[in-house]
């Protein structure tokens, strides 16, 4: 394996003002946590020179659902899939990566189940349709990178190993009570 590491950042907010207005920013276009924006390489560097310019991260932009949807089937399901997409760009990323040698590191930012429990509560039904959507598609990625033939194919027989050498972190930075009004 070479040195090079691949990283991808996955999330609904890459190549937007979120993360100004987020962190209250009020200079446009400073985006500091736009993984998009973050490059390696000296400024002057033309592509074709050895100092290349390049991103330090790829991206990948995925779906965001709207809060009018928030309690409704539809925000729901709209969540799931939109995560689903970032499962699906993370296993491409890593395909990508392990056929060309390369380390990888794939984060998948979502603001679910976060966003339903700040509108809803934690007890509600939509909510839990959520939290049983992400837990299945996260699954759903163990199991891909579990299987490496079925992930890389032909290539999978020249390691001999029948895993990927993966690890998966879910983590969150907050949890959810619900307070009663009174």
């Amino acid at each position: 394996r070479g040195s090079r590491r691949r990283m991808t950042y996955i999330n609904a907010y890459n190549g937007d003002d979120y993360q100004d207005w987020s962190q209250g920013n009020t200079k446009p276009g400073s985006n500091g946590t736009d993984f998009s924006t973050w490059f390696i390489g000296s400024k002057g560097a033309s592509s074709s020179s050895c100092g290349e310019r390049r991103s330090l991260f790829e991206t990948s932009k995925i779906g965001e659902t709207s809060f009018e949807t928030l309690g409704k089937p539809e925000g729901s399901a709209k969540a799931i899939e939109y995560f689903r997409q970032g499962i699906d760009a993370a296993i491409r990323s890593i395909r990508e990566a392990e056929r060309s040698g390369e380390c990888t590191f794939v984060y998948l930012y979502t603001a679910h189940p976060d966003k339903h429990m700040h509108a809803l509560g934690v007890e509600h039904g939509e909510v839990k349709e959520v939290v049983r959507g992400i837990e299945a598609e996260v699954e759903r990625l163990w199991t891909v990178l579990g299987d490496r033939s079925s992930m890389l194919g032909d290539d999978a027989r020249a390691s001999g190993s029948p895993r990927l050498d993966a690890a998966v972190v879910v983590t969150a930075d907050h949890g959810h009570v619900t307070v009663d009004a009174d």
